[in-house]
C-alpha cells in the first residue's frame, strides 16, 4: 500500500484499486483529505469544506464495499465540486458575492450521478465571479501550488490547484472559454473537457449556454459514459464512443497544422509538442498534415455570443449592486448586441464547426497548442511553464 505521504498524489484509478482491494478505506483516505485541505487553506481552492457530508458518504461506500457492492471506479473516491453545481442544502455561489447564501434546493443532474456512483464530496471549489473573468472577495483567487506568482488558471482555478496540490482526485468542472483547459496548463494537471451536450448542465449555473460544456480536472482521466438527461433537454442522446479506443489503438491518424504549432507559440512548447508526436509516431500513428479553418473571427465573436447569453442569465438581478466592472461590461455588450448581429457571429460559428468537421473526416485526432492567445496575454503567467 501506498505511504500516507504518497496517496494524496496517487491517480483515481491508483486508489480506487485500493480501496477495492480493501487495502485502504474510504474513511482513511477522506480524513487525510480533509486534514490536508484545512493544513492547504492558503491556497484558497476550496470555498466550502464539508467534513460532515464527506465522511458519511466515505462510510457509507465503505459499507457498500464490505457487503460486496461494487458502483465502479469512483466508488469511496473523494472529490470536489467546483461552486457552480448545486448540492442540496449548500450554496452555489458561481464565486458572486450577492449568492453567498443561495441554498440549492436540490442536487445538480451531474452531482447525483457522482454520488449515485459512490463518489465522496468533499466540498465546494473556488471560481471567478459569474463564471467569468475575475475572483471577488470574500472568495478570492486560488494560489498556484507551484509558484505564486504564476497565473492559477481561469474560472476553474480552484479545480486545477485542489487536483495539483493532491487535495482532490478529481475535480468537476465547467469550460467556456477555457476553464478547463487554462487550469490544466497551468497547474500541471489533466483536463477533459467533453463535447457541448455529452455531459448534462441541468443544476449548473451558467456563463453561456450554447458555450458551456461540463468536464472535470484529474490527474490522468480516461472517457467516461454521461447518459442525456430529460431534465436537460440539450444533453445528447446519442451512444458514447469507445474513447480509449480512438486514443490508445496504434494505426490512428493523427493531424496537424504546422502553423497552429509554430506562429507565435514559444519555441519551448513547439519542441515539446513536436516530442510528443515523435512519441506517437513511435507507437505506430501515421502523422498528416492538415490546414485548419481560421480561428480569427470566432475568437472574437466568442465574446459577443458569450455576452448575449450571459446577459439573459442575469436579467433578474442585473443592474444591481455588487457586479465588478468586468462582468457589467459583457452583460452590457450582450445587451447592446442586436439580433442581426447575433446570427451573423452564430453563422460563423457554425460555419467553422463545419469546416473543422472536415478535417475530422481524413483524420482520427488533430494534435495542437491551444492556449497560445490566452497565455501570451497574461502577465503573471511564464510561458515556458505551460505544457
Amino acid at each position: 500500500m501506498a505511504s500516507s505521504s504518497d496517496l494524496p498524489f496517487l491517480t483515481l484509478q491508483e486508489l480506487s484499486a485500493l480501496i477495492k482491494a480493501r487495502d485502504v478505506s474510504s474513511r482513511q483516505v477522506t480524513l487525510l483529505q480533509l486534514v490536508r485541505i484545512r493544513s492547504a487553506s492558503n491556497l484558497n481552492s476550496y470555498i466550502k469544506v464539508l467534513p460532515e457530508l464527506a465522511l458519511d458518504l466515505a462510510d457509507k461506500a465503505d459499507a457498500e464495499l464490505t457487503a460486496g457492492i461494487d458502483k465502479g471506479i469512483l466508488h469511496g473516491v473523494p472529490i470536489a465540486l467546483k461552486d457552480i453545481f448545486d448540492l442540496a442544502g449548500v450554496p452555489t455561489t458561481a464565486g458572486i458575492p450577492m449568492r453567498s447564501n443561495a441554498i440549492a434546493k436540490a442536487n445538480a443532474a451531474i452531482t447525483n450521478r457522482l454520488k449515485d456512483a459512490g463518489a465522496v464530496i468533499l466540498g465546494k471549489l473556488a471560481t471567478t465571479e459569474g463564471v467569468f473573468a475575475i475572483h471577488q472577495a470574500p472568495y478570492g483567487s486560488p494560489v498556484n501550488p507551484w509558484n505564486a506568482e504564476y497565473y492559477p488558471g481561469a474560472s476553474s482555478s480552484g479545480s486545477g490547484v485542489t487536483t495539483a496540490s493532491g487535495l482532490s482526485y478529481a475535480c468537476l468542472s465547467s469550460d467556456t472559454g477555457g476553464s478547463i483547459r487554462l487550469p490544466s496548463a497551468a497547474n500541471g494537471v489533466t483536463g477533459l473537457k467533453p463535447t457541448w451536450s455529452r455531459v448534462t448542465r441541468h443544476g449548473t449555473f451558467e456563463l453561456g449556454a450554447t458555450l458551456d460544456h461540463v468536464g472535470v480536472i484529474a490527474r490522468r482521466r480516461s472517457g467516461r459514459d454521461c447518459r442525456t438527461d430529460p431534465l436537460d433537454p440539450t444533453s445528447s442522446s446519442e451512444p458514447v464512443p469507445d474513447y480509449c479506443e480512438i486514443v490508445d489503438t496504434a494505426g490512428k491518424t493523427i493531424g496537424y497544422d504546422p502553423s497552429w504549432l509554430e506562429d507565435g507559440v514559444h519555441s519551448a512548447i513547439t519542441a515539446s509538442v513536436r516530442t510528443v508526436m515523435a512519441v506517437f509516431s513511435s507507437l505506430g500513428y501515421r502523422l498528416v498534415e492538415v490546414k485548419l479553418p481560421s480561428v480569427d473571427h470566432v475568437i472574437w465573436d466568442w465574446f459577443e455570443v458569450c455576452a448575449v447569453q450571459t446577459a439573459i442569465v442575469h436579467r433578474d438581478t442585473y443592474p444591481g449592486e455588487g457586479y465588478s466592472e468586468a462582468l457589467c461590461d459583457l452583460i452590457e455588450q450582450g445587451r447592446s448586441l442586436s439580433g442581426v448581429q447575433l446570427q451573423e457571429r452564430l453563422i460563423r460559428r457554425e460555419e467553422f464547426a463545419g469546416d473543422l468537421q472536415a478535417v475530422f473526416s481524413a483524420v482520427d485526432l488533430v494534435i495542437i497548442q491551444h492556449c497560445l492567445v490566452w497565455c501570451q496575454s497574461s502577465t503573471k503567467l511564464p510561458i515556458s511553464t505551460v505544457k
